[in-house]
């Protein structure tokens, strides 16, 4: 590293030159990443619950339900003509979305009721054709009412929400799949009638778009995240960048020391993030907040070294910017190299996490932090050794204290004068904290994670009262694979029995016929 940092030091612009090339090879990647936030990627793939899912999944062709409800405004709730033809013609364009087809849908205008089609014996479907009289509105709901099955899961409680269930296709882009159905259910909703689009791909989609968003990626490249329900703010990572320029202008007092080093994390994190897209690795829920890890950390180091820097300009006014660049680094590069590997290892330690995510989430965390050391120690010293001294702290700096740090350093000399108190304080506290490990409840709702007030999470729980939810519960019954084959005589079948005879030389066992598959031949 001390290597590393003299030839930086020796040849400044080459330096330079070679970091802005690294970050443009690096951010085409940014083009190609992908965002992940559906909950089996927060699962281990090779876990045997997850193996047994994904096969009852792919055999009975199961599907996450995406759920659109129209919530009629009409007095007589969804029982009116305009409602009903607004679900038949919203649940045709639905099933002509790719990878959706009419085994995809569930509504009113896919399930049949008591009544055949004229001159035939197949059965019409609640909305073929849509009741447009009176009568044959009051007959429609005589027939949901007789059946039953569809009260909570098609039509609410109250008659006044009915829902159309859409399966998203495995290979789906959730997001584009969740932006293109609100928009067909928004041109179908004719006032009074509204919609909503609910259901946990919506739920983890949602919370996506609103972490980048929180993260400052700006607002035209992901879209509208979630309809406009809140405002679209600044984001976390440009408020830690003011918030860290603030507090590195107000202990140094020149603008080169502020931007330095937002210019370092930026850089990192385009770094990290290209890495990630040329690589295929997904924006996971977990490695989403990366980014503000690696600005609080990443930005560290360079306050040690402005600060060595200043006291070393005050010591040694002679010296030039490149020697007291060296100077600095001579001093700071084992401390600042020590700090930055011991973080990097404990991130890395979630690589031998059995979750994807987690795993993407250390290593690329701990890449991040070798990153922004490898900055420090190269690109950092070879701005120091271009600019003038007085760019980086005033002639009259005298190691003005950074925020706060007076409050710290009482604290420091109070604490070591009590030390046996304060010991002993910490000791009873983090024992009296040990009864609060048995209360902490694992929060694993995804609707949970909205705000309360949020127009999702009311929707969400207007559904839940009103319908039997948008979660699904998936119960396999197995029974015995074994094949039984073989005949019969004519004679042997009856009006409501069937005479099976016993294998050749063997008593016939009534159990074998429960369970598993049966050909019979006659």
């Amino acid at each position: 590293m001390i290597r590393l940092t003299r030839s930086a030091i020796g040849s400044p612009s080459r330096t330079l030159a070679t970091a802005l090339l690294v970050i443009a090879l690096a951010a085409p990647g940014l083009a190609r990443l992908e965002l992940r936030m559906d909950g089996h990627a927060l699962v281990p793939e090779r876990d045997p619950a997850v193996v047994y899912d994904r096969t009852v999944r792919e055999q009975f062709g199961v599907r996450d339900p995406l759920v659109v409800v129209v919530h009629a405004g009409h007095p007589d709730g969804i029982f009116n003509p305009a409602t009903l033809r607004t679900v038949r013609d919203l649940t045709a364009e639905l099933g002509r979305l790719p990878g959706i087809g009419p085994a995809g849908l569930v509504s009113l205008a896919t399930e049949q009721g008591f009544r055949f089609q004229p001159g035939t014996l197949r059965r019409s479907t609640f909305l073929d054709p849509v009741p447009d009289t009176p009568a044959a509105v009051a007959e429609l709901r005589s027939d949901l009412r007789r059946i039953g099955l569809y009260d909570g899961t098609l039509t609410s409680r109250d008659g006044q929400s009915t829902a159309i269930l859409v399966g998203v296709p495995p290979e789906a882009d959730r997001r584009e799949l969740y932006e293109t159905v609100r928009g067909l259910a928004a041109r179908h909703a004719t006032p009074p009638d509204t919609t909503d689009v609910l259901g946990a791909p919506v739920a983890e989609t949602l919370l996506g778009l609103h972490i980048l968003a929180d993260l400052g990626v700006p607002r035209a490249w992901i879209g509208d995240a979630g309809g406009g329900e809140r405002p679209w703010g600044p984001g976390l990572v440009p408020l830690a960048f003011t918030v860290m320029g603030l507090v590195f202008l107000a202990g140094f007092r020149r603008p080169a020391a502020a931007l330095l080093p937002l210019f370092k994390v930026g850089a990192c994190l385009m770094l990290v993030l290209g890495a990630m897209g040329w690589m295929g690795v997904p924006v996971y829920l977990t490695t989403a907040v990366m980014p503000v890890i690696l600005t609080a950390s990443g930005i560290a180091d360079e306050a040690h070294l402005f600060r060595r820097f200043g006291e070393l300009r005050r010591a040694r006014p002679g010296l030039g910017s490149a020697g007291l660049a060296s100077a600095t680094l001579a001093d700071m590069t084992r401390p600042v190299t020590q700090t930055s590997l011991t973080t990097a290892l404990g991130f890395f330690s979630f690589a031998l996490s059995p979750l994807p995510s987690v795993r993407a989430f250390g290593l690329f965390t701990a890449g991040g932090i070798l990153l922004c050391l490898l900055w420090s120690l190269t690109v950092t010293p070879a701005f120091l050794a271009l600019l003038p001294p007085g760019w980086i702290v005033a002639g009259s700096w005298t190691g003005s204290a950074m925020p706060g740090e007076g409050l710290f350093r009482r604290l420091a000399v109070w604490t070591v004068r009590h030390r046996r108190v304060v010991l002993a304080a910490t000791v009873l506290l983090a024992l009296g904290s040990l009864d609060g490990i048995r209360r902490v409840v694992v929060q694993d709702s995804w609707v949970d994670g909205f705000a309360p007030d949020s127009a999702f999470a009311r929707s969400m729980r207007r559904f839940d009262e009103q319908f039997q939810g948008a979660h699904r519960l998936l119960v396999t019954v197995e029974t015995d694979a074994r094949r039984l084959t073989g005949a019969v005589d004519a004679s042997a079948v009856g009006d409501r029995r069937l005479v099976v005879p016993a294998p050749a030389g063997e008593p016939l066992d009534p159990a074998v016929l429960a369970g598993g598959a049966r050909e019979i031949r006659c």
